[in-house]
């Protein structure tokens, strides 16, 4: 039996669905407005680049982001979109639908750039960064180390369901979800303004909540820009520990000099690195196991699934809801439905745990990552943290002479 379902009609008379025809004017125009796009962005990668690590200029910072917020959101609806297009090359693998160019460059370009030098799409060039960043008056709040840690797992949790969600075909979570595009496109459901809104007003206490919290392409950013091979700098020469960019940062993404600990601090940080290392592999079991138990309920999320669970819902005499009538209404075969929601299924079942393992191994990086402690000798900036906002540059005394 056929296990994809039939949503559209069967005729017997011969009638042949037509083929929608898009003029070849706007196939090119199409192609002309992605590539366009992309351009852009790779300009305003260039320009972000010789502003961070050239220029140093805070203030070019900003005026970058405020043409970004223009262009790339309200301009162009927040849709050149690289966070967005993390789903789209995983359903192109995983569905084997393929990925377009115009897609796979906005996706990858960021990221070539936070290789060689850090995450400067985060600087200015980011409109989700950039409405967020209207909101920062001063500095904000410094949160505890454990409570920050905490939250920024809520971020792996996010991106490795949406990586399971979009490689399964059961739709997009990240453009779903998206706090903002509300506001770029004027208008959208209520609960995300809202969301949207409580996130705006969290940036003046927390700096950029949604980028530090939740954004699943900062995470990729993350992992890449700790090998960059040019990373940000707060000083143009050798430091003199004034203290000032640290107390300027509110992204708590530099990190103070630190002595070794005497020899009984590290007993004690040794006792605490091999209790939590000995933790590592309950902490990966419960998180396979919690993500297996949620397979089910996940499953729904695709279409089919849901479809199939309504279908039997109606048979044993419940109301059909709009969307089984809209299948029976187009001819659907609903035996076909319930077998290829049951292949659906089985693949969740399979690939969830291992999605639970990723966010496993997230779980325990950070858990170990409290316990260990880093010498240092002067200020330095944590280059995965870091979105290269250029606040430092202004309290830098040194880099504001060179500048004079």
């Amino acid at each position: 039996m056929d296990t994809e379902p039939k949503f559209q009609p069967e005729f017997e008379s011969g009638y042949v669905i037509p083929q929608m025809d898009i003029p070849p004017e706007h196939l090119f125009g199409n192609w002309l407005w992605g590539w366009g796009n992309v351009l852009v962005l790779a300009a305003a990668l260039a320009v972000g680049v010789w502003l961070v690590h050239k220029r140093r200029s805070r203030l070019g910072i900003v005026l970058l982001g405020a043409f970004s917020l223009v262009y790339f959101g309200f301009l162009r609806h927040g849709c050149v979109c690289p966070i967005g297009s993390v789903q789209n090359v995983v359903e192109g693998i995983g569905c084997g639908t393929g990925v377009s160019m115009v897609i796979l460059a906005i996706f990858l370009l960021p990221l070539v750039v936070a290789l060689f030098w850090g995450r400067v799409f985060c600087s200015g060039i980011c409109p989700l960064g950039a409405i967020q960043d209207v909101m920062v008056i001063g500095r904000p709040k410094t949160l505890p180390r454990w409570l920050d840690a905490g939250l920024t797992l809520i971020r792996s949790a996010y991106f490795w369901l949406a990586v399971l969600v979009a490689g399964l075909g059961a739709g997009y979570l990240i453009c779903r979800y998206d706090p903002f595009v509300g506001f770029f496109r004027m208008g959208g459901f209520p609960h995300m303004l809202i969301f949207g809104g409580i996130l705006l007003v969290l940036g003046v206490v927390v700096a950029r909540p949604y980028c530090r919290y939740i954004c699943p392409y900062g995470l990729l950013l993350e992992w890449v820009s700790r090998f960059a091979k040019k990373p940000v700098q707060i000083t143009p020469s050798p430091c003199i520990a004034c203290k000032l960019c640290a107390g300027g940062c509110p992204f708590d993404a530099i990190e103070a000099p630190s002595t070794g600990l005497p020899p009984e601090g590290m007993a004690r940080s040794r006792r605490s690195l091999a209790w939590r290392l000995a933790l590592a592999p309950l902490v990966l079991a419960a998180c396979v196991g919690l993500a297996w138990k949620m397979s089910p309920a996940l499953a729904e999320l695709h279409v089919y699934v849901k479809t199939a669970s309504d279908i039997r819902a109606a048979e044993k005499g419940g109301q059909p809801s709009g969307r089984v009538r809209a299948f029976e209404e187009n001819g659907g075969d609903a035996q076909s439905l319930l077998a290829a929601a049951e292949v659906i299924k089985k693949r969740f079942a399979f690939w969830t745990p291992l999605a639970g393992f990723m966010f496993g191994l997230a779980v325990c990086a950070r858990f170990v990552n409290l316990g260990t402690h880093r010498s240092r000798s002067i200020f330095e900036i944590h280059s995965g943290r870091c979105v290269a906002c250029g606040r430092c540059y202004g309290y830098c005394p040194l880099n504001r002479k060179r500048k004079h």
